[in-house]
């Protein structure tokens, strides 16, 4: 058994998982109920693979030694590494094979597998012409920012590489009992994550509720894929031609961090400060690689007192959920996860949490000066509009 302290200890930690696993269920409880919903998994599948994934791993290695509750089922091995690939990937500019350049090569095959269903579906006579008006790419907004793609959300879904490179274009009108077999998986390591917690004294809400103004509009547009692309690399200009799709994921990944989630979860949700941390922490470096020139402040200098700094241990709280070192710092809290984050860093969670939205923000809208769905409708398909 554990001393009382440790006890007391594994407690909060233990909670700590329980509030994310109750924000994951209302986010899929949305996707169900939300005349939107079924777009939502473009944009937050990775969020919810991190936690799946990172719920998993801590459950299992704070059980006692003495426990008598089995070791926490993990997913169906069929989906096991999709999840932990969708983990690593809310790290924008990461990846679990590969690291950096693994993401890179993963968006650079999902793009080309876009041109080659295109090729496949349309032979024979007036193919040529059908290849130049027909649309390979999905792109989804909110409001006038890029949300996701069909080609960032093949690999941000957790498709392997490997998956990636063997999919044929046949298969490709299988991927939807593909994905809804996936998203079974992820529900069942809830359900199994959940019974876990309550055999040791906490229960996740299995049922929260969704209230009614829950909810974000988002729009469709088409596009043939090398007219898009043409027209993003205009506009951001990234250090190296490769590097476009992990930048356009970056994009996607900041505004679902600061236009979608926020109008889904509790603006003191822990998930949502954990999200907004790794994205902003992994932006900062991927953008300092793939688009220098984008780091500037667009004209609306953020003062130095207000930069949001993020050391590699604060980072590491809101990635995973053992409290190490900064434990001290979280037992006897109201807010652990923010006495962690001001006993690590200095910074009250509600200033850190201020500069780290603020940087989202600017982030946003100097990315929407070069890509939103105003400025790219000159280069959309012919009848691609489905707002």
């Amino acid at each position: 058994m554990y001393s009382p302290a440790v006890q007391e200890l594994r407690a909060i930690e233990r909670h700590l998982v329980e509030e994310d696993l109750r924000d994951v269920l209302l986010l899929m409880k949305v996707m169900q109920s939300h005349h939107n919903g079924a777009l939502y998994p473009f944009a937050i599948m990775g969020l919810i693979g991190l936690v799946v994934d990172e719920a998993t791993r801590y459950v299992e290695s704070a059980r006692a030694p003495s426990s008598r509750y089995p070791t926490a089922a993990r997913m169906a091995s069929a989906h096991a590494a999709n999840v932990t690939k969708a983990r690593a990937r809310i790290k924008l500019f990461d990846d679990s094979e590969g690291y950096a350049e693994g993401l890179v090569r993963a968006l650079e095959v999902a793009r080309a597998k876009g041109v080659e269903w295109l090729n496949f579906k349309h032979r024979g006579l007036l193919s040529s012409w059908k290849r130049v008006v027909q649309p390979d790419l999905g792109v989804f907004w909110v409001g006038e920012n890029l949300l996701a793609t069909t080609h960032t959300a093949l690999p941000s879904l957790g498709m392997t590489s490997s998956e990636l490179e063997s999919l044929m274009p046949i298969q490709m009108h299988k991927l939807g009992p593909q994905l809804r077999d996936y998203g079974q998986s992820v529900g069942s390591a809830i359900g199994q994550l959940s019974h876990e917690l309550a055999a040791t004294g906490w229960m996740v809400a299995w049922n929260p509720s969704v209230p009614d103004d829950v909810g974000v509009r988002i729009t469709h547009s088409n596009f043939i894929g090398a007219k898009f692309y043409s027209a993003a690399a205009a506009g951001l200009e990234p250090a190296e031609e490769r590097f476009l799709g992990s930048l356009i994921l970056a994009i996607a990944q900041i505004n679902t961090a600061i236009h979608l989630l926020p109008k889904l979860l509790d603006p003191n949700s822990n998930l949502l400060l954990r999200f907004q941390v790794l994205t902003t922490f992994h932006s900062m470096r991927m953008l300092q690689q793939a688009a220098p020139h984008l780091m500037p402040d667009n004209g609306k200098v953020i003062a130095a007192e207000a930069q949001p700094r993020i050391s590699v241990a604060v980072r590491n709280l809101c990635g995973h959920y053992g409290l190490r070192s900064a434990a001290r710092y979280a037992v006897g809290a109201d807010d652990p996860l923010g006495a962690a984050i001001e006993g690590t860093d200095g910074i009250p969670r509600d200033v850190f949490q201020a500069r780290i939205r603020q940087w989202l923000a600017l982030r946003s809208l100097n990315f929407a000066q070069c890509i939103s769905k105003g400025n790219m409708t000159q280069h959309r398909a012919l009848l691609g509009d489905h707002t």
